[in-house]
């Protein structure tokens, strides 16, 4: 029977096979790094602090395969991630998609992208660590490979969609919802997610200044229009390329009759006449008025 659709907040957990004794040993070894990643995490502000039965938690989760198989140990539902504590993680030996159900350890009941977590490890054998990010600037501002349907709730067919569209990169959008990020190392995991964070950071701040200068503009506008002169600036938005000059000001390169308007010299605006017959008119973002 194929459960592929079965919900996976109603798979029922069953004992490994695993000896507690073993499995504390597991726990012993990997909770330092696993501790590290949500530092790490935190840092980049992709694990958002909410409440959970009137307990602080964080949303998202990260996992590391258990060396020389497919198990591996993945933050439970409701843990604090930030700063992970022991009860908070949980064993997953295997998972029997037939029959809905886990064979794990833990305090911590396993999370809703557990499934997704295991085909990962399944698919990529290469893949040591996988981080489930809720970096809300990269789902924004990002620009990655991601999943045709927004996935919050991953059966087997869903997470099957994720490790499709992540194929054999290192990152994918789940939109609407944050980002699967793998590695084969912890190292690496994370050096992925620092990657399309910045990334995005920068367009962000990109996309801001443009529309402070946007409507700095406006402002200049009217009052180029109160003074007799004949300003548009929805042309300046049709028509110029736009560029941050990372310095404090901004170009927008524009048809030659698409004048500068009044240029404060002394905050270092300036209009330059370029070699294609374009104007180049460069702006303080944030100078004096």
């Amino acid at each position: 029977m194929d459960n592929g659709n079965k919900d996976p907040r109603t798979y029922q957990i069953k004992n490994p096979k695993i000896e507690g004794t073993t499995l504390d040993l597991l726990l012993d070894a990997y909770y330092p790094e696993m501790r590290r990643i949500g530092f790490v995490l935190e840092a980049l502000h992709a694990l958002p602090i909410t409440e959970e039965n009137g307990r602080v938690t964080t949303t998202g989760n990260y996992s590391m395969r258990v060396e020389g198989g497919t198990s591996f140990l993945v933050t439970g539902s409701g843990a604090n991630k930030a700063v992970l504590e022991r009860e908070g993680i949980v064993y997953i030996e295997e998972i029997d998609y037939e029959k809905g159900e886990y064979r794990a350890s833990g305090e911590a009941r396993p999370s809703r992208e557990t499934l997704i977590h295991d085909q990962i490890y399944h698919a990529r054998p290469e893949v040591n660590v996988v981080l489930h990010l809720h970096d809300q600037v990269a789902l924004e501002y990002g620009r990655a490979r991601r999943t045709e349907h927004a996935i919050f709730f991953a059966n087997r067919n869903d997470a099957q969609e994720v490790v499709d569209a992540l194929a054999d990169e290192n990152y994918v959008e789940l939109p609407e919802h944050g980002q699967f990020v793998v590695g084969k190392t912890i190292d690496e995991a994370l050096a992925e997610a620092r990657k399309h964070h910045r990334d995005a950071r920068g367009r962000q701040v990109r996309t801001e200044s443009f529309r402070y200068i946007m409507s700095a503009a406006a402002g200049i506008a009217c009052a180029f229009l109160v003074q007799g002169f004949s300003y548009v600036i929805d042309e300046k938005v049709r028509n110029c390329e736009y560029y941050n000059n990372l310095d404090g000001t901004v170009t927008y390169t524009c048809p030659v009759e698409i004048s500068c308007g009044n240029l404060k010299n002394w905050e270092g605006e300036k209009e330059v006449m370029q070699v294609d017959g374009k104007r180049a008119c460069t702006y303080a973002m944030n100078g004096s008025s």
